[in-house]
This record gives structure tokens, C-alpha cells and sequence, in this order.
């Protein structure tokens, strides 16, 4: 398994072995940033030339570009295996391109600076966090129609799809110093429960227990899928964990406050986080292939 990271600082894509940390493969990419995989291969946002490079997976070396503009924040690949969505957090719009073509297929505003995109299993809804627009927005994955819009009352920054649940994760009131997770039932997205939280909201990642891990201000935080309390919290002191990447109970977390990744096993209360020693300046994506 490899480990790949983006540093919008050093301007570089770097694949790393997940196990031994040696690096792999490094591509320079001035302004590198989210990241997902595409039929083998690797799509990676350039904030630098408003585009979305098709990578070689082994190589990193640039296939071809996308054009989507600057300020991507957040990349779905379509379960047709020819779209894909951009999260365009500075032009607040979320975009969908044919992958294929190169080209644009259609755009909806949504939200303001949104800061988070999610595609439902069935593959026909997305569901945007917002941002300052204090909502979450439900979207079809098609047209990219308005379906629904949930206000959460606060800043929204994260979003992900569980059975028959979507997680919500945003800021307490206008103040991002601490947190509300909120679960909704999908096809009503009425808020069933919401949970209260101390600490700078950072990511959110759905887990194989149908449970969710959350990046707070000097921690991650573990919520059952219940969502009636939280469990159990991982100190991580000085670190806010926005970013992450999953690969069964193992959770790889980017830091937005340092220059740091960590990983957490998940399926333990009693597991210590473990900061990996890679040279990383300012991490703005992270990936597991």
C-alpha cells in the first residue's frame, strides 16, 4: 500500500511505502493539492494552474490536465467512472467534469468558501458542507439540482455518507472554537441527533463500523454510529487533524496547524497516535492506493 501526500508548501506529489515510510515516487506540482484515484490512476488539483492533473500512479509524472480553475478543495470521482466532481471552495461552486473529455459538464453554486464534498453509496446524491452559508446542501449527482439544504447553524466543514445516514460536521455558532456532529437520515435529511463538542472542528471520516472519526483542535474524537456521545478521544496536542485518509481501521490524518501526519487505529481507544517522520511543509492532500 502507498501513502501519497501533497505540499502546497514544497510544491511537490510524493508517494511514500505505507508500512517502511521510504519514498517512492515525488512529482513537483506547484500548487498540489487534493487528491483521489481514477481508474488506476492518480487526479490530483493544481491550485497553481487552475487545473486537475491525470497523474501515472507509479510514476506521478503528469498524463494530461483538466482545466477547473483555482481553489479546488475536494475531489469525487463519479460511480459512472466518467464524471467527476470538484469542490471549487473559492468560486463557490462545485463542478462536474467529464473526466474522459476534459472538459466541463455543468456547475451549481453552492455554499460559501465550502469546505467538504461526499457522494452517497447509490452514487445519485452529493452532499456539500457549505461553509460559511451555515448549511449543508444536498445535490443530484446528474444535474447537480438543489435536493435539499439543512441548516446546521455554523460553519460547515465536513460531510460523509454512512447506511442510510449522512454525518455532518461544522462549527458551534459563527465561532469555530468548538464543534457539533450532527446525524440526519438520508431522503427526509432531517437532523435526528446532534452532539456537542469542545474544540476547533477539523475532518471528518466514516469508519468500517459504521461509527465516525472526528479532527478536533488537540485530537481526534470517536463517535459510535449511534451518534448519542462520544466514545473515546486521542490526544493529539498542538494539532488540529483536517484531512484524512482510511484504510480499514487505520486512519492517516493531515495537520492543518503543522507541518505533520498522523495516524490513529481506529478501532482503539487505547492505540497511540503516531506522528510519521515525513518532511512535509504545508500538507494539502492526502491519499491511500
Amino acid at each position: 500500500m502507498r501513502l501519497l501526500v501533497s505540499d502546497a508548501g514544497n510544491g511537490t506529489l510524493t508517494a511514500y511505502d505505507a508500512r517502511t515510510l521510504a519514498p517512492l515516487a515525488s512529482g513537483d506540482i506547484p500548487g498540489a493539492g487534493a487528491l483521489c484515484a481514477w481508474r488506476g490512476a492518480v487526479l490530483c488539483a493544481d491550485d497553481a494552474d487552475g487545473c486537475i492533473r491525470v497523474l501515472d500512479a507509479d510514476t506521478l509524472g503528469t498524463l494530461r490536465s483538466i482545466p477547473a480553475g483555482p481553489g479546488v478543495r475536494a475531489l469525487q470521482p463519479g460511480m459512472d467512472g466518467a464524471s467527476l466532481y470538484a469542490l471549487a471552495g473559492d468560486a463557490d461552486s462545485l463542478l462536474k467534469l467529464d473526466i474522459a473529455g476534459n472538459t466541463l459538464q455543468m456547475l451549481a453554486r453552492v455554499g460559501v468558501q465550502p469546505r467538504d464534498l461526499a457522494l452517497d453509496p447509490s452514487g445519485r446524491m452529493l452532499a456539500v458542507a457549505g461553509g460559511a452559508s451555515c448549511c449543508v446542501h444536498i445535490l443530484r449527482s446528474d444535474t447537480l439540482a438543489c435536493a435539499a439544504t439543512i441548516d446546521v447553524g455554523g460553519i460547515a466543514v465536513g460531510v460523509c455518507f454512512g447506511p442510510g445516514v449522512l454525518w455532518a460536521l461544522c462549527a458551534a455558532g459563527q465561532e469555530e472554537m468548538s464543534s457539533c456532529l450532527m446525524r440526519m437520515r438520508t431522503g427526509n435529511w432531517r437532523i435526528e441527533r446532534t452532539l456537542h463538542m469542545e474544540g476547533m472542528p477539523g475532518g471528518l471520516v466514516g469508519l468500517p463500523d459504521e461509527g465516525v472519526l472526528i479532527g478536533l483542535l488537540d485530537g481526534v474524537l470517536y463517535v459510535a454510529k449511534h451518534g448519542k456521545r462520544a466514545a473515546w478521544r486521542i490526544p493529539l496536542e498542538g494539532a488540529l487533524p483536517d484531512m484524512a485518509a482510511r484504510s480499514g481501521a487505520r486512519v492517516y490524518w493531515s495537520d492543518a496547524l503543522g507541518s505533520r501526519i498522523w495516524t490513529v487505529h481506529s478501532a482503539s481507544a487505547y492505540a497511540r497516535p503516531c506522528e510519521l517522520p515525513l518532511e512535509v511543509e504545508e500538507p494539502s492532500g492526502i491519499l491511500l492506493l
